[in-house]
């Protein structure tokens, strides 16, 4: 009787896989059943099977040594795996038994399918995917699932006996640790001095290099003690790896590694003569990779100078250039890299420890104002304001484009002047004025102001304006043609209202800049919008129609609003910002105009400014990074800020802060190892408008603290690497030449100065009497003739009293 064959004999014959064999087997039928580990198979005989098959098993047989291709299917496969030295699952790691089981799992169903010609391989490569996925808690890719499966079926060789847990380990798995053996009773009495030398160690559980050097040391001297005594060698180092691992388990992975290192350090020590420099670990000195040396301060500053004066902060640049002149020390540039594949190349271990103070001095390089924009700040409270105390007022210019026309048949773009008024305390827009002209025009500017205070009324406290642009201009000067209002005159009218002006030191401190910036945000899309920065960000088709229309070949209005137009827009706009919530501190969620509501003084309403007086008009422990405004911590809605001069020192760096909730007027600071501890005090709150000059006085002392570590550290460095100059040596003549030079120049200077004063009181006295000061001339004869005239109306006035 033929013998009958199982897809996974022939599989295994051809050395192909499984579904191969069963696709080319598809149109064949199977001759039996025949049970296989329990399951039922289909078989053939050798006869059944297609011709190519039948050759391609008679040559193989023929390869290997078989009679025939039924010799070599009739043949079991050889089991090879495990291999010879695999170690058995009784010596392999827990660990290492617990993922081939989760393997074991995680592919079964993948293996068990590879029966079913219903399904197609992607079909089983998805089953697979979804089943790894849960076992381990993360997803693999399709090629390494086909991977893990091709491995189990290869080391199963056909035998279909997939729960053989070997067969998903892995090719080198972990194997167990041998135990430990107990030390013997007499080993505690004999080897008491090395358990006494332990107890001395700083961290017994990581001894340092020179504690293991002792150690051994004393190791190897017991050892030879022992062995001169007449005790036998192997049994004594026996005894002490036996008691070194089961009182310093540290030293090594497991025994046998003991063993070993104890062999070769006791032979290294033997061949050195017993000299202890034989027992140190030399392993860092011969692996190549050194220490660095430590970076001197002088070598740190020169980095430092020469990126901030020279660099504009750039640590790579001065790191390349300072190293290409020398001007470093010799052992700093001998230990790092002279050509480094990268331009931009620093040391991470330099560039680490120059960062913070090249960060904290670029600002004061660029100058005071630039220091002082982004340097630390005062925290403002809006409690005690409420709305309509204090009105402020700024102007930008927008980002969009408007025509007008230019008188002469044409069209003129341009992007205007704006300016707008709002409630400091809600930052509601309470007026604006939009200028076609690239300058103001004060009688645009008065009537806005005039329109506001009609509507709203005065603010009861004053006005917020901007100290270099409002103190100094000339926007209330009225008609060119009328008589002007200079700005102390309305100053002191309104003053006498009861009103005050306060400048604004920087433009952060006018909460009018971020309502300014809040409508630029909503015009973004508007006809003629350019963007922030026309000149780099370059609106290119905006530029086109731009240019088509100042040349007169279109008309704007196909792509831009005219000036009406865009007055009206911008009312949109402005009622649309203020209908909107805004989540900052000043208005706490409500919209600017629910803001106006519940912040207004019921009982104090704004006076409307007479019409006679219109002119007047023109331990909580947290890592946080101390930054240029100190330490701030946050909780909630809580702001805590710290700083004084030792935080000014650290800016840019991470510390620990460690807060007590108890106490959170003073914070406890220390570096990141817990190290250098210092206490800051904690800043106080600046009320916004009417701060009391001692508490200005007092916060101001605390920023300039913590800034002045900076600023020195500038000026020391600039003054230290400053470019020397050759004093110059001139002879006796050119020295008195210039002497005599600057003689008569200040003889001239002095001449025009009483000129000028004698011209001075002239033009007071003539005006005195109604003299045009044009008809006099400027000399010393019609000062007396005036002088004479004051006396004699002098003494006029006293006879008429008398």
């Amino acid at each position: 009787m033929p013998a009958n064959f199982t897809a996974s004999q022939l599989s295994a014959a051809l050395g192909k896989s499984k579904r191969a064999v069963l696709a080319a087997l598809r149109d064949v039928s199977a001759v039996s059943q025949v049970i296989v580990s329990g399951n039922a198979a289909s078989s053939w005989t050798l006869e059944s099977l297609p011709a190519k098959m039948r050759d391609e098993l008679t040559a193989i047989a023929t390869a290997r040594g078989y009679r025939d291709a039924a010799h070599l299917l009739a043949t079991p496969p050889k089991q090879f795996w495990p291999p010879p030295g695999f170690p058995k699952l009784s010596d392999v790691a827990q660990h290492c038994l617990d993922k081939a089981a989760k393997l074991r799992r995680a592919i079964e169903r993948a293996l068990a399918l590879q029966n079913d010609l219903s399904r197609t391989s992607g079909e089983i490569e998805q089953i697979g995917l979804t089943d790894y996925t849960r076992e381990f808690g993360y997803a693999i890719s399709d090629r390494a699932l086909r991977g893990l499966v091709r491995r189990t079926l290869d080391r199963d060789g056909g035998a279909e006996n997939f729960s053989r847990l070997e067969l998903y380990l892995d090719e080198r798995p972990a194997r167990k640790a041998p135990l430990p053996s107990k030390p013997r009773p007499g080993d505690e009495v004999e080897f008491r001095q090395l358990r006494d030398m332990i107890a001395l160690f700083k961290n017994p559980t990581a001894p340092t290099a020179g504690e293991l050097q002792s150690l051994w040391l004393r190791a190897f001297e017991i050892h030879e003690e022992h062995i001169s005594n007449g005790k036998p060698a192997k049994r004594t180092q026996r005894a002490l790896v036996r008691f070194l691992f089961a009182v310093m388990p540290a030293l090594a992975k497991h025994e046998a590694a003991l063993r070993r290192m104890f062999k070769r350090k006791l032979a290294l020590w033997q061949e050195n003569e017993q000299r202890i420099e034989a027992l140190a670990d030399k392993r860092g000195e011969k692996s190549g990779f050194h220490r660095a040396p430590e970076l001197r301060t002088e070598d740190r500053d020169a980095i430092i100078a020469h990126a901030v004066l020279n660099c504009d902060g750039r640590v790579s640049q001065a790191w390349r250039e300072l190293a290409e002149r020398n001007a470093l020390s010799e052992d700093l540039l001998g230990y790092y890299r002279s050509n480094p594949t990268s331009k931009s190349y620093c040391p991470t271990r330099i560039r680490e420890a120059v960062k913070h103070e090249i960060g904290m001095m670029e600002d004061i390089h660029h100058g005071p104002r630039q220091d002082k924009l982004n340097g630390a700040h005062l925290f403002r409270d809006w409690s005690g304001v409420a709305s309509m105390d204090w009105i402020c007022g700024d102007d930008a210019t927008l980002e969009i484009y408007f025509y007008t026309e230019d008188g002469k048949g044409g069209f003129t773009l341009m992007r205007g002047q704006f300016l707008v008024f709002i409630c400091t305390r809600t930052l509601r827009i309470l007026q604006f004025a939009l200028q076609p002209e690239r300058n103001y025009n004060a009688r645009v500017i008065k009537t806005a102001i005039v329109k506001l205070c009609d509507e709203h009324g005065l603010p009861r406290k004053g006005f917020y304006f901007e100290g270099a642009v409002w103190k100094n201009s000339r926007i209330l000067k009225g008609d060119p043609n009328a008589d002007p209002i200079s700005w102390p005159e309305a100053e002191l009218g309104l003053r006498s209202l009861g009103l005050r002006f306060v400048h604004s030191r920087l433009p952060r401190s006018k909460p009018v800049e971020r309502v300014i910036g809040a409508l630029q945000d909503l015009m973004e899309g508007e006809p003629g919008y350019v963007g922030p920065d026309e000149m780099h960000e370059r609106f290119e088709r905006i530029q086109r129609v731009k240019l088509l229309v100042e040349a007169g070949k279109i008309h704007p209005a196909e792509h831009f609003y005219s000036l009406d137009q865009w007055e009206t827009r911008l009312a949109e706009i402005c009622t649309h910002y203020n209908a909107t919530k805004q989540d900052g501190k000043m208005t706490g969620g409500l919209s600017p105009d629910e803001a106006f509501e519940k912040f207004q003084r019921r009982d104090d309403p704004p006076t409307k400014l007479p019409a006679s007086c219109r002119y007047l008009l023109a331990h909580h422990k947290r890592p946080i990074l101390v930054t240029s405004n100190g330490i701030t911590l946050r909780f909630g809605k809580q702001v805590y800020n710290y700083r004084n001069e030792q935080t000014g020192r650290l800016r840019g760096q991470q510390v620990l802060a460690w807060f007590n909730p108890a106490l959170p007027e003073i914070l406890s600071v220390t570096d990141m190892r817990r190290e250098n501890a210092f206490c800051v005090e904690r800043t106080q709150e600046v009320p916004a408008m009417e701060a009391p000059d001692e508490l200005l006085e007092q916060e101001f002392e605390r920023i300039n603290a913590h800034m002045s570590y900076g600023r020195v550290r500038y000026r020391t460095l600039k003054a230290k690497f400053s470019v020397p100059f050759r004093r110059a040596m001139p002879d006796a003549a050119t020295v008195n030449l210039g002497v005599e030079i600057a003689t008569q120049q200040n003889k001239v200077e002095a001449r025009r100065a009483d000129d000028q004063k004698r011209q001075t009181r002239v033009s007071k006295r003539a005006r005195d009497f109604g003299i045009r000061p044009g008809l006099l001339e400027n000399s010393e004869r019609s000062q007396s003739a005036l002088d004479l005239m004051a006396q004699a109306r002098r003494d006029h006035e006293r006879e008429q009293a008398t």
